[in-house]
């Protein structure tokens, strides 16, 4: 299960998405919701999210000041921001930050489900490299059993 947190301060919007979508389908969990960008930050370290559904205007601190904080803390974590605001800054920036979707209120069930697959695709990918890193990792290892070789041989073969 893939852990996912939301974040925003109309609680009609927070309790939409929670409520209205099938998140156990997608293989989803909501592990926390938020409804400022204080309370967003402090959960997301505590429960680590796999997938962060942000507003971009909320209180406290606004959704991508939390993620650029966030980003070096949570680095496999997908970033998806919700906004009513078309402003080019907030897109340029959410792009800076290397947030992977940008879904514009009202939000639409669809969409929100299409990110969240998009984003689960993602976090699949990333993990085949890791397990791929780790099998050719232990190959190396095990072909050179016999020899005497450091961390540096294995970073370099890497």
């Amino acid at each position: 299960m893939y852990r996912l947190i939301i974040a925003d301060d109309e609680k009609i919007v927070l309790n939409g998405i929670k409520n209205t979508i099938n998140w156990g389908r997608l293989g989803i969990e909501v592990v926390a919701t938020a409804e400022n960008g204080r309370e967003f930050y402090e959960k997301a370290i505590e429960f680590q999210p796999d997938i962060a559904l942000v507003d971009i205007r909320i209180p406290q601190m606004d959704g991508l000041m939390a993620i650029e904080k966030l980003k070096p803390l949570i680095p496999d974590c997908q970033f998806i921001i919700f906004t009513a605001y078309e402003d080019f800054h907030y897109a340029n920036k959410a792009l800076e930050l290397g947030v992977m979707g940008y879904i514009t209120k009202p939000v639409l069930k669809n969409e929100v489900i299409e990110k969240a697959e998009l984003a689960i695709k993602r976090l699949e990918q990333g993990r085949e490299k890791s397990l791929s890193a780790v099998y050719r990792i232990k190959k190396y290892m095990q072909s050179h059993v016999d020899s005497y070789y450091t961390l540096m041989d294995v970073a370099e073969y890497m």
